[in-house]
């Protein structure tokens, strides 16, 4: 994704799909994104991670876990309740 979100925005996700078994799947995601601030701010990025399984119970039915981890530390993505009032 390459766009305008208050600064120009540059994002790539990256995902690694992999069927284990005819039941079991997992999937690794990498996320990367830099932002531009504004003029004479700078640029601030931002990364993450997930791994997540999936184990089909029937052909219609399937359980999912996902574990990640975040970094955004200007919270240009990820913003808490009282950061937005």
């Amino acid at each position: 994704f390459i766009g305008y979100e208050g600064g120009t925005r540059i994002f790539h996700d990256f995902v690694l799909k992999r069927e284990l078994t005819d039941r079991w799947s997992a999937a690794a995601v990498f996320d990367v994104g830099l932002q531009e601030e504004g003029p004479g701010e700078g640029d601030s990025w931002w990364h993450g991670w997930a791994l997540v399984t999936r184990y089909a119970v029937t052909p219609k039915v399937a359980v999912v876990g996902r574990v990640e981890k975040y970094s955004d530390p200007h919270g240009l993505i990820l913003t808490s309740a009282s950061e937005e009032s």
